[in-house]
């Protein structure tokens, strides 16, 4: 029976289409070059196999490079978000000394790296979180208005759709429509109703009635 890989093996595995498929063609050149230009720096191994190193851009940011559930996945403090240049070039920097027989240090669990990524990993988490309650506070939202909109502005509504829909409103919201829409009824009433005089030559007005 085969075990289970170490990390250390899945990234010894790691090709250059399984990286492209990663990071995308352009984020993968981009993380060549900085590989390249020798950007990556104090390159080490944590306890649990991931990867972390230094990666000087426009500033010095802290990377950690990591597998769940066999796919890559990578933390960096730099703005970029989600799988970035500095990531691919710290893989392709401990590919490239895999190649040459150099060894990897392994770091301490309080080192400072670690401390960033985890600090920015749960940023990235609240903001996820708090991205989600505000597309379910957004449809939410979406939904009262839809249920909002007077009658007035309902299309092409049939006797029964409008005899349904109020007979679901509560009082406060028939009294509310009405409210709403009190100007215009009076106006429809003044000007379509058998109870209407000619007044001048100003329009029509409604007539008194007497009982």
């Amino acid at each position: 029976m085969v075990g289970k890989k170490s990390k250390i093996d899945l990234f010894k595995e790691r090709t250059w289409d399984d990286l492209q498929d990663w990071a995308g063609s352009r984020v993968l050149s981009r993380g060549q070059s900085y590989q390249r230009s020798h950007r990556v720096q104090e390159l080490v191994l944590t306890q649990n196999g991931e990867l972390v190193a230094w990666v000087q851009g426009e500033k010095r940011y802290a990377t950690q490079v990591d597998f769940e559930r066999g796919e890559l996945i990578s933390t960096c403090t730099c703005p970029y978000g989600g799988t970035c240049k500095h990531g691919v070039a710290v893989v392709l920097e401990y590919l490239d000394r895999v190649k040459k027989n150099m060894k990897v240090l392994e770091i301490a669990e309080q080192d400072k790296r670690l401390l960033l990524v985890k600090k920015t990993a749960d940023e990235d988490e609240r903001k996820r979180e708090e991205s989600e309650w505000d597309e379910e506070d957004e449809e939410r939202e979406e939904e009262l208005d839809a249920e909002s909109i007077p009658l007035k502005k309902r299309s092409k509504a049939t006797p029964d759709a409008l005899t349904g829909f109020l007979k679901d409103q509560t009082k406060e919201q028939l009294i509310s429509l009405l409210e709403e829409d009190k100007e215009l009824h009076f106006f429809s009433w003044a000007l379509n109703s058998s109870n209407c005089s000619r007044v001048g030559r100003e329009g029509w007005a409604p007539r008194m009635v007497t009982a």
